[in-house]
């Protein structure tokens, strides 16, 4: 009888235990926000209606493109499906691999990076998730943005928790893609495509795509260094071989020193 009992109350130990630890990720996202108004973050309410600072297009009577008015950035907002797929793969690649894997955080990022720039000799590779970096551009101040603070990365990973539990991958991607800086004055995807292409970002073609994600570690230097940027680019080729974003036919033919800028 007494065995019987302990079993029972040992099953029902084990059930509470294992319910506590399902309960714990839901739990812990109700409590993300509450800890960030807490730790005087800032809300979520910059991203409810979303609009890119940008541009103004002028165009003449006979619908042809007068001239632009320039904003404090000079950018033009675009939704995810006018971003060609080779372009958010690469993109992807360069940055954050496992984007529609994690809930904002990476350690597989974070590890792979740290191997990376140890191989390297320098910092070629950062850990920081693609919705980290979003944070760090949306809601840290900028005199506090490349700050290596505790506490500022320990804010920035818990806005990257509670926009991941609130908006959807392809929302977020969307306004990353908007928001990056790709150097020569160009912010957004799309003024990056024009500004060093002259075409819109829906044609990116792959060695396109590659040089402007490559852009991102650095692009204010990158931008002004065509033989470093190369050899980004090659590192971003690379990893869409090894990711399976492309077959090993259309890695051959990718010659970077084919590509033309405008």
């Amino acid at each position: 009888m007494q065995r019987k009992i302990l079993r029972i109350l040992k099953n029902k130990v084990v059930i509470a235990i294992l319910i506590g630890l399902l309960a714990l990720p839901f739990l812990f996202r109700l409590s993300v926000p509450i800890l960030n108004r807490i730790l005087g973050a800032p809300s979520l309410d910059i991203l409810e209606n979303y609009q890119p600072i940008g541009s103004i297009e002028v165009y003449d009577y006979k619908d042809k493109l007068a001239g632009v008015l320039q904003g404090e950035e000079d950018r033009q907002g675009i939704e995810l499906d006018q971003v060609s797929d080779l372009a958010k793969k690469s993109i992807l690649a360069a940055e954050d691999s496992q984007f529609f894997k994690h809930s904002g955080f990476s350690l597989t990022s974070l590890l792979r990076a740290v191997i990376t720039n140890i191989k390297a000799g320098r910092v070629v590779q950062g850990g920081s998730t693609l919705t980290q970096q979003m944070v760090k551009n949306l809601f840290i101040r900028e005199d506090e943005r490349y700050q290596r603070t505790l506490r500022r990365k320990v804010i920035e990973l818990l806005i990257a928790l509670e926009v991941e539990s609130k908006y959807s991958k392809e929302r977020i991607l969307e306004i990353y893609l908007n928001q990056v800086y790709f150097g020569n004055l160009a912010y957004g995807i799309e003024r990056a495509a024009q500004r060093y292409f002259s075409k819109h970002a829906s044609k990116l073609d792959l060695l396109e795509s590659t040089y402007l994600a490559g852009l991102l570690t650095a692009p204010s230097h990158l931008s002004k260094n065509l033989k470093e940027a190369q050899v980004r680019q090659q590192y971003v080729l690379d990893r869409m071989l090894e990711l399976g974003y492309i077959t090993k036919e259309e890695y051959a033919k990718a010659d970077i020193h084919k590509m033309r800028l405008k």
